[in-house]
């Protein structure tokens, strides 16, 4: 997977290790060779259970999936749980619950239009499990009066809110059945928690479902001036799930390129919006935390069953792996377990399916065509499977775009003030002088690896970008040393944190003032308060007697050496000690 940022910058994404790489680079010979299927009778990490407490709902949101025009979804029905249901679900939970902790989610429906046996559920399972279990509950807001509110806050109710934006957007979709929008009941509960327990706010999830992205400029602008909104950031957007009773067109890379490019000016200049920034960190969450790792032989095919840490549990008791998925794909009840052969087969269908389409895929490690997508015809995976690398494509141009535009995590970066200098961000207005370190013929014979590749200025911004790509992933950290405005040198560590090691280079009109040994000191304090076990490396060439002295002072001690290089490392004071009484 390969593209091109808007400065002409070009990074291809490698699956084989999920590294992202400067340059051009063919990756489409590489084949997945995924593990052998294996039977299983046992989910070992069950940690979580949902819970359809009802299919009542006292709204009819349009773009629904229980509205009736979603193939294979039930419809609002008035079937809802009894206190004995409750009581049959909880003894299965209590049977296939594994760990010390256990979380419960109520789902509708509406959860609290069965108020009285929501109630009920939560304080039984309180005095099964105690401080042991928590609990959540994903609702409309509408039933929210501050008697309820106190109760659920009381009995540390965590709320997953949905709310698609200010009153015009969200009364547009998220209406009752008489066609009356819902916001302002909505709006009145989130007041009143946020007036009278504004502490609990962190517990209160706002999530937007939202018929088409592009309303997200004028939900951001107006969200953002909203008195009680504007601080409250979203936890989750949704697109709504692909319905092909109504159709589903295939996306074009270069059109949601255009239209991530659009929100990205517009954060440039609003990056105190937070429902744009919400969206656009949503967007590249994988690629921002995505792990680095070879695939090696034959690797594991995720499959959800049996590793799902969760499952869900309907109004008649049926089981399903997940809320997402229709009734035609349920693998028990509660009273008589899980159905291990359905279960099976489910999980060797969606095996058998991407095996045969995932093989060469670009975008599979990052593929959100869950173990639900079973239901789909192969005509229709094929427009999904269209749709996602697409997707994934776009994504990966934003992600790219962002970090070389240093928006990623800018008010995360580790700027340090001292009484003489500043180490902050290297910006593209530093190229220039950049250029000029890189050039200079002592940094050129004390640091080979890094200057061999630099002629000119665009070089520099090559090099300027991999290492915002890096710095995303807490792989690199990069500071340009500041003289009052002035860029003067700069100082990096590399490798964390398998072997992370220091380089540094100072212009040669500012060599010889002891900058560097406090700007060392710095970094050296800086990376043992981030990292305090982890020794820091470096290496210097034996004829550069300054900075062999430089390093001393800091504490670095020799432990290798070679023809050419002193190989030296620094530990924290307390690291130091402890590896002391370990060994003692």
């Amino acid at each position: 997977m390969n593209i091109r940022t808007s400065n002409n910058s070009e990074f291809s994404y490698l699956r084989s290790t999920n590294e992202i790489v400067g340059g051009i680079v063919d990756e489409s010979s590489f084949v997945w060779e995924f593990e052998p299927l294996e039977q299983f009778s046992v989910l070992p990490n069950l940690g979580m259970f949902i819970i359809g407490i009802t299919e009542q709902c006292n709204l009819r949101c349009t773009y629904c999936c229980y509205s009736g025009s979603y193939e294979g979804n039930r419809t609002h029905s008035s079937k809802s749980m009894s206190t004995e249901d409750i009581d049959q679900t909880l003894c299965f939970i209590r049977e296939n619950a594994k760990g010390d902790k256990l979380h419960i989610a109520f789902y509708g429906g509406e959860p609290l239009v069965n108020y009285e046996v929501f109630q009920y559920a939560i304080a039984k399972a309180e005095e099964i499990w105690q401080e042991a279990v928590s609990f959540s509950v994903t609702t409309n807001g509408t039933l929210l009066d501050e008697e309820r509110i106190e109760w659920l806050i009381g009995h540390h109710v965590e709320l997953h809110l949905s709310v698609d934006g200010t009153k015009a957007f969200h009364d547009k979709h998220r209406v009752d059945a008489a066609g009356n929008g819902s916001y302002a009941k909505v709006y009145q509960a989130l007041k009143y928690i946020g007036e009278n327990h504004n502490d609990y706010m962190p517990h209160v999830q706002l999530q937007k479902t939202l018929p088409s992205f592009e309303d997200i400029p004028a939900i951001a602008e107006s969200w953002h001036n909203d008195e009680l909104l504007k601080d409250i950031q979203p936890s989750k957007i949704s697109a709504l799930a692909p319905n092909f009773g109504k159709g589903v067109g295939l996306l074009d890379f270069e059109q949601q390129k255009a239209f991530y490019g659009k929100l990205l000016s517009l954060y440039q200049s609003h990056q105190d919006w937070l429902v744009l920034k919400a969206f656009l960190f949503q967007q590249i969450s994988y690629w921002k935390d995505r792990p680095i790792v070879e695939a090696e032989g034959k690797v594991p095919m995720s499959t959800c069953l049996p590793l799902t840490n969760k499952l869900f549990i309907d109004t008649q008791g049926k089981i399903a792996v997940c809320e997402k998925f229709s009734d035609d794909y349920r693998i028990g009840d509660v009273t008589t377990g899980i159905n291990w052969d359905k279960a099976n087969c489910l999980t060797r269908t969606y095996y058998n399916i991407r095996k045969e389409r995932c093989a060469s895929c670009p975008a599979v490690r990052m593929c959100d065509l869950c173990l639900s997508s079973v239901s789909f015809t192969q005509e229709q995976w094929g427009i999904l499977c269209h749709n996602e690398r697409v997707h994934q494509q776009a994504t990966f141009w934003l992600f790219c775009e962002m970090a070389t535009l240093g928006l990623l995590d800018e008010d995360r970066f580790p700027v340090i003030h001292s009484e003489h200098f500043t180490l902050d961000r290297i910006n593209d207005k530093d190229v220039h002088q950049m250029t000029e370190i890189f050039k200079d013929k002592e940094t050129k014979r004390y640091l080979p690896e890094l200057t061999e590749a630099i002629r000119e200025e665009d070089d520099v911004r090559f090099f300027l970008n991999n290492v915002r790509m890096s710095e995303s992933t807490g792989e690199v950290i990069l500071w340009g040393i500041r003289e009052e405005s002035v860029l003067i040198g700069f100082i990096g560590i590399i490798g964390i944190p398998d072997y992370p090691s220091l380089f540094y280079a100072m212009h040669p009109n500012y060599r010889g003032k002891g900058i560097m040994t406090e700007c060392v000191a710095e970094a050296v304090e800086w990376f043992h308060t981030i990292h305090p076990t982890l020794p820091l490396h470096t290496e210097v060439y034996k004829g550069n007697i300054p900075s062999i002295h430089l390093l001393q002072k800091n504490n670095f001690t020799q432990f290798n050496e070679d023809e050419q290089k002193i190989f030296m490392k620094v530990v924290s004071p307390t690291y130091h000690s402890a590896k002391s009484v370990c060994f003692l």
